[in-house]
């Protein structure tokens, strides 16, 4: 199977067989992503939450942007 992978991507070493992860575990920017997505699904958390509570459509909008906003990060932003 090696001589498959160095014959498709030539410099392709014991990295390549690995994936695509990185040993050295994730870069400053990728936590801040993952912090911001974090508190934009606890911010949709929150604002929904409180929105069905009181019954807010304004909060269950805004709750409904954050966690689009979320997914969205998170799905644009794959590190």
């Amino acid at each position: 199977m090696k001589t498959v992978v160095a014959a498709v991507c030539p410099g392709a070493g014991p990295a390549y067989s690995r994936g695509m992860s990185r040993p050295d575990g994730r870069m400053p920017a990728d936590q801040r992503v993952r912090r911001l997505s974090t508190a934009l699904g606890a911010g949709a958390l929150l604002a929904g939450t409180s929105g069905a509570l009181t019954g807010s459509m304004w909060l269950l909008g805004v709750g409904a942007w954050l966690l689009i906003g979320a997914v969205l990060l998170e799905l644009v932003y794959r590190p």
